[in-house]
């Protein structure tokens, strides 16, 4: 009997987080920011804030629950490695952009909070979980050894995420377009692989960075 009680009280609680989580996610995308009081996530979600404490802490781990849904949505999106280490190299990244641009009006509030305040306690846990995304996605490029001489799958990986971080803060900034946005993610990605050894590479990967390249030029402004 216990058991079932205990059973029915964390299937209570699981609802009453995924309540929670609902309605932030639903105030984001009506004001277009983060900046709600939690007093308005407790009248939005018809609890009150000792309730959303108890369960979830703080104000921080509700965005941060958000923004590990939002990155659970790109790694779902991103099928598992084919056997072209450069073509999953590439096609991570273009997923990713296109993932975020499918819904601005969530993501771009959630990732200007990320990487505009500071957070000790959440964020490390967050940036680590990026960081294992471009490491599986790019993983064939060593294991095929086509990382450049001296360079680390880590090395490699860490430099693509903070490009896309670099991106992503114009992208929410309303400094690029989503188009120019998808463009200048996998334009950057595509001059990284250029290090790929290998002329043929090279040669197949130059007619996409030629296209690319004038989206990425022309949105900023040369």
């Amino acid at each position: 009997m216990g058991l079932v009680v205990s059973i029915r009280r964390e299937k209570k609680k699981d609802e009453k987080k995924h309540t929670i989580l609902a309605s932030a996610e639903a105030l984001v995308r009506a004001q277009g920011h983060t900046e709600f009081s939690m007093a308005e996530l407790s009248r939005s979600a018809g609890l009150s804030t000792a309730t959303i404490y108890n369960l979830l802490q703080s104000k921080a781990s509700v965005l941060y629950a958000l923004l590990n849904s939002s990155l659970d949505k790109v790694i779902a999106a991103t099928p598992a490695q084919g056997n072209d280490p450069v073509e999953n190299a590439i096609r991570a990244s273009e997923i990713a952009a296109n993932t975020f641009t499918s819904d601005t009006a969530l993501f771009k509030p959630l990732y200007r909070y990320l990487l505009g305040v500071s957070d000790p306690v959440h964020r490390p846990a967050f940036m680590g979980r990026a960081l294992a995304f471009w490491m599986e996605h790019l993983a064939g490029l060593r294991d095929a050894g086509m990382l450049p001489p001296g360079v680390g799958l880590e090395e490699l990986a860490r430099d693509h995420q903070i490009y896309f971080l670099g991106t992503l803060d114009l992208w929410v900034q309303g400094e690029l377009s989503d188009e120019g946005f998808r463009a200048q993610i996998i334009y950057s990605s595509i001059l990284r692989l250029y290090a790929v050894p290998g002329e043929a590479e090279r040669g197949r990967l130059a007619p996409l960075a030629e296209s690319l390249g004038k989206v990425v030029r022309a949105e900023a402004g040369f």
